[in-house]
């Protein structure tokens, strides 16, 4: 899990009845969000926490609220009001960079107070770490009243009012590389571009360079990364850590994301990726300015048996692989696999997914007996030491695959191909709720919704 370092602006969470401000920086919300806004105002009170409304929320004729120096002047005395505690920007879309002129950095770091808020709201959350140091969350309060209103008001209140980390921890996994840390920068893509060139771009060396998206398609998202490429903030950040891109997820489109960002960084950046941090009702929050340290760790299943994290080292399966019940068909022929072919399979398996081996406990030791790979669209798994098979290991495996899927936001799993000829794998995985949905050349497809 994901969570980062060091206290909240609050040691203990905010106090019994304390205020709040609700802001409007960007576009202002429709008069129809009246009754969603009330909602909000209601819960944030049964959590005891008061909200104090700006007069800049509502659009008029057109997107804005009030002029940019007003909706500037709003948020400045939100900030300079002892009883405000912290201030929840409730909208999004395109203008919020237009208040920057306007706002008071000194005012804004003297005062102490976290600002919260999501997409077009990267600009100012950026500038205002840019500007005083003070750290910013990347979180949208009305998700409080979305679709996902029960666990995120439980991991809210955790958090905001009892100073517990709930809402800021976060399931991710390993593109490349297995350590990642440093400060967070950045958020929504395109909003945070709209900062490149002026006074209120963050200083990225040695950041870790948060991004997601909810719009966009895939030349859209290349037109982003090579400004950030020119710009060169692939040599300045330490890591990069992908939130959800939305529409691109929806539609599936091809490459995706997570490869333009390969493509882009050298191959010594470390790329983490959860599906928890964005514009999706179930977010997380995330601190921008704030310590974050992520590392592939071992996955325990039992008290006997876990899943390692690959090292580089697996000269020990090369015994497995000489095995013909093991080795995959290559043009319909079984053959066994040279170490320099085990090299190449398990380097390029790990590319594209997650690879562990799997382990048991004999006394205090741990023995490898085989491997697994896990990413959405396939899970192979090989229990390679025969005498480990027909144990339930594989379903013990796949179970808490399943598991690791759910915490990662996936909405389902998929099995490339199980052979015709391998009736003990499609066997396992049914029994764990995985079922046929297509013919292949060589067997089947297998999917599980999540």
């Amino acid at each position: 899990m994901g969570i980062q370092t060091g206290p909240l602006p609050w040691r203990s969470g905010l106090s019994e009845n304390a205020k709040v401000g609700i802001v409007g920086c960007s576009n202002g919300r429709l008069p129809s969000e009246k009754e969603e806004l009330a909602k909000l105002a209601d819960e944030l009170r049964q959590m005891g926490l008061n909200a104090v409304f700006s007069d800049c929320i509502y659009a008029g004729k057109s997107v804005f609220s009030a002029a940019a120096s007003e909706r500037a002047a709003a948020l400045m005395r939100f900030y300079e009001d002892e009883e405000i505690q912290a201030i929840f920007d409730i909208s999004g879309g395109d203008i919020a960079n237009e208040l920057l002129p306007y706002l008071d950095f000194d005012a804004i770091a003297a005062s102490g107070k976290l600002l919260w808020g999501y997409s077009d709201l990267t600009t100012i959350l950026n500038a205002v770490y840019a500007r005083t140091g003070r750290p910013c969350v990347l979180y949208q309060a009305r998700n409080l009243v979305g679709r996902e209103a029960v666990r995120q008001q439980a991991a809210f209140y955790s958090s905001v009012r009892r100073g517990k980390s709930d809402l800021f921890t976060f399931p991710y996994r390993f593109l490349r590389g297995d350590h990642l840390q440093g400060v967070v920068a950045g958020g929504n893509i395109r909003c945070l571009l709209k900062l490149a060139g002026t006074p209120w771009w963050p200083d990225m060396t040695g950041k870790i360079l948060l991004l997601e998206a909810f719009g966009g398609d895939v030349p859209k998202m290349v037109t982003y990364l090579s400004q950030l490429k020119q710009m060169g903030v692939f040599e300045q950040v330490r890591g990069i850590l992908l939130g959800t891109f939305t529409q691109m997820e929806e539609k599936r489109m091809v490459p995706d994301m997570a490869e333009l960002v390969l493509a882009f960084t050298g191959d010594d950046m470390p790329v983490a990726q959860t599906k928890w941090i964005g514009h999706g009702s179930n977010a997380r929050a995330i601190i921008i300015g704030r310590e974050l340290s992520l590392c592939r760790e071992n996955i325990p299943i039992n008290e006997n048996l876990r899943l390692r994290r690959n090292d580089g080292n697996y000269d020990f399966a090369y015994a497995w692989y000489q095995d013909p019940e093991t080795v995959y068909l290559v043009d319909g022929v079984k053959k066994p696999y040279t170490r320099e072919q085990l090299a190449a399979m398990y380097t390029w398996l790990d590319q594209r997914g997650e690879l562990y081996f799997i382990e048991i406990r004999e006394d205090e030791d741990w023995r490898p007996i085989g491997d697994v790979t896990f990413w959405q669209e396939d899970m192979p798994i090989v229990i390679g030491e025969k005498a480990c098979r027909g144990r339930g290991i594989g379903s013990a495996v796949i179970e808490k695959l399943v598991e690791r899927g759910r915490e990662l936001g996936y909405g389902f799993l998929l099995v490339e191909e199980i052979y015709h000829y391998n009736e003990a794998s499609r066997k396992m995985f049914e029994r764990v709720g995985f079922r046929p949905v297509a013919a292949t050349e060589k067997g089947y497809r297998y999917r599980l919704d999540l």
